[in-house]
């Protein structure tokens, strides 16, 4: 007879098959650009279409991405042809991880017309419309310079796509564009860093996988077959998501389940120093706006310096760490 602990397990298989059904929908809903899209040139002299009269497309990479000429021109028809302003861009094939992180945090049928959603994606590579660009502060309207911007971290790319998205509530969207490559190796080290970027204000959607695996710890004793099939779902999870649409690189499968649970480490291993900051404790180590080894800042197209970048960001953090240190002692 099961236990009542042996039933966790159980749960748990349920839990993961219908998510995967719910993930490989989502998935499934985003479109794939053409190799050769054969969409209007933009900017075309002439052109009768709507769209071709638009500003130009900045392309934000993540460092290590590489993108051909011939896909980003598919990628500009794609975006134009279809009224995006701004447009992340998926690659054909991604490591596990990533391929649960973008079905987890972006529903492709409602992601453009919710102009309430937070700006989610692959954060590997987005074309912004120019102007939108210049309306989020990133470059000036007047630029004659403009320019590809690479070398970006992923978190980077999170605040600039959430700040993309709120003033391109309706005209954001994804895609999936084959051509476009990943930096390689993947071993997960940023997904950390996306995660605190992305669920800021959502730290419950952080720690739901942790308890998923909890459960079938607690029940592997009472019911080691049903923990097993548990263990082995949530490792084929990916290729049950991904599906023919997102194929998972291969090699990365196969330490899927030590790279999905490292960020889960990692946030236990950073928690002490995160709970002296909410409550005002004098922080230990070097300042992070004075360290030399700080982030470095967005290299833009605009009139700011990168010196004059970092002062503001540093500036910036001050205060976002006053106004969220003020935010918590009044709950």
């Amino acid at each position: 007879m099961v236990r009542r602990r042996g039933w966790l397990p159980v749960a748990a298989c349920v839990g993961i098959g219908l998510n995967s059904i719910r993930l490989r929908g989502r998935v499934g809903a985003i479109d794939v650009i053409e190799s050769v899209d054969h969409g209007p040139p933009g900017g075309a002299p002439g052109s009768d279409d709507p769209h071709a009269q638009r500003p130009p497309y900045v392309l934000l990479l993540a460092s290590g991405v590489r993108l051909g000429p011939e896909h980003r021109r598919a990628a500009d028809a794609y975006a134009r042809r279809h009224g995006c302003e701004v447009l992340d861009l998926v690659p054909a094939e991604m490591s596990a991880h990533r391929i649960l992180d973008l079905a987890r945090m972006v529903d492709p049928s409602t992601y453009r017309s919710a102009r309430l959603a937070r700006g989610r994606g692959a954060f590997q590579a987005v074309l912004v419309d120019a102007e939108v660009l210049a309306r989020t502060g990133l470059t000036t309207a007047d630029s004659t310079d403009l320019t590809d911007l690479t070398d970006l971290t992923e978190a980077e790319l999170v605040a600039v796509l959430e700040t993309c998205k709120r003033h391109a509530a309706a005209s954001t969207d994804l895609a999936v564009l084959p051509g476009l490559v990943g930096a390689e190796p993947d071993d997960g080290r940023t997904r950390l860093s996306v995660h605190r970027a992305a669920y800021a204000w959502e730290p419950a959607r952080r720690v739901l996988p942790a308890l998923r695996d909890a459960a079938i710890l607690l029940g592997a004793t009472s019911n080691p077959l049903a923990a097993l099939a548990a263990v082995t779902m949530s490792w084929l999870q990916p290729v049950a998501v991904g599906g023919s649409r997102l194929l998972v690189t291969p090699g990365t499968l196969r330490r899927s389940m030590l790279t999905r649970r490292r960020g889960a480490l990692l946030q236990l291993v950073g928690m002490p120093s995160r709970t002296r900051d909410l409550l005002g404790a004098p922080t230990i180590g070097p300042d992070p706006a004075t360290c030399p080894r700080a982030p470095r800042p967005i290299r833009t197209a605009g009139r700011l310096t990168p010196t004059e970048i970092a002062e503001k960001r540093s500036q910036y953090r001050r205060e976002l760490a006053r106004v969220t240190r003020k935010v918590c002692l009044c709950r």
